[in-house]
């Protein structure tokens, strides 16, 4: 199947941000239950594209291996990514405005670039559907797929970010 390997090498990457989720819940503050709302909404958006990332990199060998053709497989796989796409941002948005209200540490900014870029990739998977532009294509779904991951990453690093982990100068070792 054309993309087999990168496909699998997401699916790899984005069970190991999943895993490290696991261990970031344990380091400072979080491991004593002490939560901020940022850090719940950041913790569960990089579940959720992480998860999506590894289910839309082994989606497609589902229809490979049912021998469908490859426009049929990209199409479809990139209709049910738009749509799994949209529903996490709606998902995200709504959980970070709430946490915006009683958290500083939400940035604004970067919500609105999520929001802007996020929605780019929707339309980029929608064309891809439709056949406008991109002609129910790997290159295209993939694209989507990558930008889950990416976000996983993005999420993942914030978490850090914010914990409560000595970072720099501050490091003794």
């Amino acid at each position: 199947m054309e993309g087999a390997d990168i496909l699998l090498l997401i699916a790899e990457i984005s069970v190991a941000f999943a895993g490290f989720a696991g261990i970031v819940t344990v380091i400072g503050r979080r491991a004593e239950g002490d939560w901020s709302e940022a850090d719940c909404s950041r913790f569960w958006q990089m579940i959720e594209v992480s998860m999506l990332a590894l289910l839309f990199s082994v989606l497609p060998f589902g229809f490979y291996y049912g021998k469908c053709p490859d426009a049929c497989t990209w199409g479809t796989c990139s209709l049910l990514l738009a749509i799994a796409g949209g529903v996490q941002m709606t998902r995200s948005a709504r959980h970070t405005l709430k946490a915006l209200r009683s958290d500083q540490s939400v940035s604004v900014s970067f919500t609105v670039t999520y929001v802007a870029t996020g929605a780019a990739v929707l339309v980029v998977q929608v064309m891809n559907v439709i056949g406008v532009v991109f002609q129910h294509t790997l290159g295209a779904y993939l694209l989507g797929v990558l930008w889950q991951l990416f976000l996983a990453c993005v999420l993942f690093w914030r978490l850090l970010r914010f914990s409560d982990l000595p970072y720099g100068k501050n490091c003794k070792g």
